[in-house]
């Protein structure tokens, strides 16, 4: 099983990790906690289409590399696609507030019936993290974090989303 981790900490410690791992035909990730003694506590799952649907419920991300940037930071940089539609992620650790940056697009040749990034809350993350977005819209029902652009460009365009997973 392929596997790929990003990890970044604040100054007391404490962090955030992404964990990267083939699922069938795309990429998944768990976004986990880690605590001053280094142990990482999973708090949100993306959850992965394994089928052909051409709007996935997140990002069908087949190919990933890391990297790291001048600035230091570690980063992933994925793309994938499915039906007629290309999508691009970039994620960064960043140790201010021990941060990950989420950067998604996806190129499509209709108007997508979704875009977006779900996620199965599979532990406390009240009081741990905070979800931000810029340009989306963020909302929580039952064990469900969704992510999504707050406007879907239509037909033959980009749509892009950004949100940040910080301490």
């Amino acid at each position: 099983m392929q596997s790929e981790v990003i990890e970044t900490r604040s100054d007391g410690g404490i962090g955030l990790r992404v964990e990267f791992t083939w699922l069938g035909d795309r990429f998944g990730h768990v976004i986990s906690w880690i605590g001053e003694d280094g142990v990482a506590q999973p708090l949100l799952e993306s959850i992965e289409a394994l089928g052909a649907e051409a709007w996935p419920a997140s990002p069908p991300l087949q190919s990933l590399t890391i990297h790291t940037l001048p600035s230091g930071n570690p980063a992933a940089l994925l793309v994938g696609m499915a039906g007629r539609s290309h999508w691009s992620a970039s994620v960064e650790g960043t140790a201010e507030h021990a941060t990950l940056q989420f950067d998604i697009a996806c190129r499509h040749s209709t108007t997508p019936a979704w875009l977006g990034s779900r996620y199965r809350m599979v532990g406390k993350i009240a009081n741990r993290v905070s979800i931000i977005g810029e340009h989306t819209r963020i909302n929580y029902a039952a064990d469900i974090a969704t992510i999504a652009p707050t406007a879907l460009n239509e037909k033959s365009s980009t749509t892009r989303w950004r949100y940040s997973i910080r301490i």
